[in-house]
Formats: structure tokens, sequence, C-alpha cells
């Protein structure tokens, strides 16, 4: 079953990102890249060969 709530964060290029979750929460600024930055992080060890 899909999430009714998913996170959805986008690089903007400059250190800074944009984001939201569910319908009426948005957010954007520095915090957020590094939120997205941890997420991808976290993932790319997860899931590369040989870590």
């Amino acid at each position: 079953m899909p999430q009714r709530d998913h996170l959805v964060l986008i690089a903007t290029g400059d250190g800074r990102a944009i984001g939201g979750r569910g319908r009426l929460i948005a957010f954007e600024g520095r915090l957020a890249w590094r939120l997205k930055d941890w997420l991808d992080q976290s993932f790319m060890r997860r899931f590369s060969p040989g870590t």
C-alpha cells in the first residue's frame, strides 16, 4: 500500500533544498538540504556493495 504522507526533498544546487510532507507541510533551507544529504548518504552506505 502506498504511503499517504511521503517525504519529498529536492536540492536547489546552492546548498539548500525544498521539502514537503503530506499536503500541507512544506519547508526550505539549509536544514532541509542537510536532511536530504544525510538520507542520501545513509541510503548509499546501506546499498553499496563492499561496505
